[in-house]
C-alpha cells in the first residue's frame, strides 16, 4: 500500500500498473484531507482537540470506504483504481 502523502500524486499510468499489480493506493486528496478539514473546524470556531477528532473521523472513513469500493464493490469490477473511485 502507499500513500500519497505530497501534492504529486502518482502518474496516471503508473496509478493503473500498480493497482493491477495488487498495489493499493490511498490517493492524495483523500491523505491531505486533514488541512482542509482543520481549517474549516478553525474558521467554525472549533477547538484543536474538534480539529483531530473530525480529521481521525473524517480520514479513515474516507480511506476505508474508497478501499473497499475498489476492491468489493461494482468499481472494482470495472478495474476502478482508488483515485478513480475517490473521484466519483
Amino acid at each position: 500500500m502507499i500513500v500519497e502523502a505530497a501534492n504529486i500524486p502518482t502518474s496516471p499510468s503508473a496509478d493503473s500498473y500498480l493497482y493491477e499489480n495488487g498495489v493499493l493506493i490511498v490517493p492524495d486528496l483523500i491523505a491531505n484531507a486533514g488541512g482542509v478539514i482543520g481549517s474549516f473546524v478553525e474558521y467554525k470556531g472549533g477547538t484543536e482537540k474538534d480539529a483531530f477528532d473530525i480529521i481521525a473521523y473524517k480520514v479513515s472513513r474516507n480511506v476505508k470506504s474508497v478501499l473497499a469500493k475498489s476492491i468489493m464493490e461494482e468499481q472494482a469490477k470495472e478495474g476502478k483504481t482508488p483515485r478513480t473511485v475517490a473521484m466519483i
